[in-house]
């Protein structure tokens, strides 16, 4: 009877590996929101949240977080905004949130064993209240490229904190120019920091 329990117990604690090794993982970013001149304009600030907010010409608008989770390829690499290289569909987080979580992300490891990680992408998006919603471009405000990062089976893929800077306040109290902050129509390079070079973070996850 022995000998049965303890080939039970092997064959429950194989199925249970097996069964670890297919679970998806979950991301985790944070992100905030300061001027020009550093100063803080969400969270921990005079505002509740950065929704409604009040612009120079008057129209409100919601300032939101997306978070794009992308494959770790050069063709990718170069159409982030091909949806087929999306892992799974962007997640766009509500206005009065700091934080979000993608939950039920595939593992970024291959049949072979290697790792190449996807591509993260966090951006921010303006959305007015008359006109699609749009993400602003790099003279309004800028964001973190790309970064490659790591999705492990039941495991947390922390992005850590992101840092936009909206350019388009230049201090405490002013009002953003809805307009100035619309799309150039060169598009620039797609990474989302302005700088025309597409350059990519490549470290991956610490977590193991």
């Amino acid at each position: 009877m022995r000998t049965i329990g303890r080939g039970l117990a092997g064959l429950i604690a194989l199925w249970a590996c097996g069964a670890c090794a297919d679970r998806d993982g979950l991301v985790e970013v944070a992100w905030l929101f300061d001027n020009a001149k550093l100063e803080r304009i969400y969270p921990v600030s005079d505002i509740p949240d950065t929704c409604g907010l009040d612009s120079q010409s008057g129209i409100r608008y919601d300032l939101r977080v997306r978070l794009s989770i992308i494959e770790n390829t050069p063709a990718c690499l170069a159409d982030l905004g091909n949806p087929d290289c999306q892992v799974i569909e962007p997640l766009l987080f509500p206005c009065n949130r700091f934080r979000g979580t993608a939950k039920s992300v595939p593992v970024s490891m291959l049949d072979d064993g290697s790792d190449p990680g996807y591509l993260m992408l966090v951006e921010a998006e303006i959305d007015p209240t008359d006109t699609p919603p749009f993400v602003p471009n790099a003279t309004c405000l800028s964001a973190p490229g790309p970064r490659v990062r790591a999705v492990r089976p039941g495991r947390i893929t922390d992005l850590e904190v992101y840092q936009f800077i909206v350019s388009g306040i230049e201090s405490q109290g002013a009002l953003l120019d809805i307009d100035m902050c619309r799309p150039l129509e060169d598009g620039g390079d797609g990474d989302g920091d302005g700088d025309g070079d597409g350059d990519v973070d490549t470290g991956t996850d610490s977590t193991t």
